[in-house]
């Protein structure tokens, strides 16, 4: 856990975590950290770290806003609020009052809303609504309503980030996306070939025309098949 912000402590965190994708995958230090990320399928720190945070707040969020909650909330506005004096309760409270005598409750939604009676009186409640000088409870949004937000944000914030990198541009033009399943996950090779392949998918091997990038040979051409 880290307090107060230190930016120390994130720098280390950062570099520590660049060190450990390099040696799991067994990439040599010049290999883009983007390449890197992508062939792990990790998205940088500060992404994922953004991640646990929204995945910590909605987790909390939702474990203070039960639904069974809201609507027991809903049934005491009903017989409490000036509000409901002169309007028809909401369905909610009918099969709060039906249920004993009930032996099965079917809620089915229906998607086609155009001339439906409930839909026009839906919207006419919400610009009754709109006329009040004062709302007297705002109902705070489901954590449901917001999940596929969550989940598709570090996606998309990776994707952009890593377009815009101008790091591994041959590795790029080859595998544009992100977020995509390690390609040894069901593979059986030795850790050795996983390396190995995985180098020469970064264009970051041992081999002529890497070191001559590097400046360590003078020619990029092999000299022999081995």
């Amino acid at each position: 856990m880290i307090f107060d912000d230190s930016t120390i402590l994130f720098l280390y965190l950062h570099s520590s975590s660049q060190r450990n994708h390099r040696i799991c995958l067994g990439a040599l230090n010049s290999t883009p950290v983007d390449v890197r990320h992508r062939e792990a399928n990790e998205p940088p720190l500060s992404i994922r770290r953004q991640w646990l945070a929204d995945k910590y707040v909605l987790k909390t969020y939702s474990l203070h806003h039960q639904l069974y909650q809201k609507i027991h909330n809903l049934m005491i506005e009903v017989l409490t609020s000036p509000y409901w004096i002169k309007k028809k309760p909401p369905i909610i409270s009918t099969l709060g009052w039906e249920c004993p005598r009930l032996k099965q409750i079917l809620f089915l939604w229906v998607r086609v809303h155009c001339s439906l009676k409930g839909n026009e009186k839906a919207d006419d409640l919400a610009k009754s609504a709109t006329k009040k000088s004062e709302i007297e409870k705002v109902l705070k949004i489901s954590h449901y309503d917001v999940i596929n937000v969550i989940k598709s944000r570090p996606i998309a914030q990776w994707q952009n980030r890593y377009k815009s990198s101008s790091t591994g541009q041959w590795y790029k033009s080859i595998f544009p996306k992100v977020g995509c399943v390690p390609w040894f996950t069901k593979e059986t090779f030795e850790r050795q070939a996983i390396v190995t392949i995985d180098r020469l998918r970064s264009n970051h091997c041992i081999c002529n025309a890497y070191l001559h990038m590097i400046g360590k040979k003078d020619s990029d051409l092999c000299t022999d098949a081995t």
